[in-house]
């Protein structure tokens, strides 16, 4: 009895030895020891290491690394996306702060040249119509929202609209509303040497402006070279070139196509859903983008996301469409009844990872 008592504890006391040599790199988990989400991922990430650079992960961005449910500056009972509430923040600097350079297509066409009441009105219903706010009007189909989006900042110049999200985030900062335990993970899978990626319905400009900040304020080393690309637009220490974004910055989304003049247009980038007329960058969309990556970097073999929009991309993930063996995605706070189908069907031979409770250190 007291053998079997011994090697019970000798057991326990190896389990927990193995546990703290990776927690020191999961700061922000605050059971990290006992996480059985965490002793996966590193099961995954040795199993998948000797081919690391072969391989790419990408994650999801709004619920998955950053909070969705921001509340308003000056109406906290209405909660909002991160870009939703940086286009509501822009309206206010173009009534009260006459700022000129941002969303310039929505300036009234009239003779009254200088209304800027009027103009951040049309952003205000704008912003409103793609978050469907608005009572008795919506638009008509996902392609639709999301190449709205898209080109609303069309005419603006990319650099003035980095500079202008970097100010929006001493409004709305960081740290309270990066999701920093989700970013330990990030960091964990970027730094044994996996490709990162980040695939969003969001606009991948105002997503790389945010991971800088993240990168500054919270200690991460996320996409070094996407982040140093942004540093160095902010400090004009060199021009923007469309090219070099994408190159450097891997995060696949919705964006206008950016014209010779570094300016947004109105044309919609689609490029992530391979030339697709009636794609966008989400749900079957998310997968299209995953392709593309395959193509232009390396295959994926890890996913984390949180909504029906990330549905697609985990289930051919899974079912092992990208041509990798062993796959596996990561569920974070969990919704929708097409990832609780999936939950429920496609995990009993997959590897998923379910990670509750992301939010609760915001």
């Amino acid at each position: 009895m007291n053998r079997i008592l011994c090697l019970l504890i000798l057991c326990l006391s190896v389990t927990s030895l193995r546990a703290a040599s990776y927690c020191q790199f999961y700061p922000h988990w605050k059971n990290c020891a006992a996480s059985e989400s965490l002793m996966q991922i590193e099961k995954m990430i040795a199993a998948h290491e000797q081919d690391k650079n072969q391989l790419a992960f990408a994650f999801d961005w709004d619920g998955t690394l950053y909070n969705e449910q921001i509340p308003l500056k000056n109406n906290p009972t209405q909660k909002r996306s991160g870009q939703s509430t940086w286009r509501r923040w822009a309206a206010d600097q173009i009534q009260f702060k006459n700022a000129q350079h941002l969303f310039p297509f929505l300036r009234p066409h009239h003779d009254k040249k200088n209304d800027q009441q009027l103009w951040a009105e049309n952003l205000r219903v704008g912003d409103d119509l793609v978050e469907s706010k608005l009572a008795n009007y919506a638009l008509s189909s996902d392609l639709k929202t999301f190449t709205t989006i898209a080109t609303l900042p069309a005419g603006m110049r990319v650099a003035d609209y980095i500079v202008g999200v970097n100010q929006y985030l001493n409004d709305y900062p960081v740290e309270k509303n990066a999701y920093q335990s989700v970013f330990d993970i990030f960091q964990r899978l970027q730094n044994k040497g996996f490709t990162p990626w980040i695939i969003t319905g969001s606009n991948p400009y105002f997503v790389a402006t945010v991971l800088h900040r993240v990168n500054q304020r919270l200690a991460f080393n996320v996409m070094p070279q996407c982040t140093n690309y942004i540093d160095a637009i902010l400090h004009q220490q060199r021009v923007f070139r469309y090219a070099h974004f994408m190159q450097v910055c891997h995060i696949a989304g919705n964006a206008a196509e950016v014209n010779s003049k570094g300016q947004f247009s109105w044309e919609y980038d689609r490029r992530f859903v391979l030339n697709s007329k009636s794609a966008i960058v989400d749900k079957q969309g998310k997968w299209l983008a995953a392709q593309y990556i395959a193509r232009h970097s390396s295959p994926i073999f890890f996913y984390a996301g949180n909504s029906d929009g990330d549905a697609a991309i985990i289930s051919a993930l899974l079912m092992g469409k990208t041509g990798q063996s062993n796959s596996a995605a990561m569920f974070v706070n969990p919704e929708g009844k097409l990832l609780t189908a999936i939950l429920n069907t496609n995990c009993q031979h997959a590897a998923c990872i379910t990670v509750k409770g992301v939010g609760n250190e915001i």
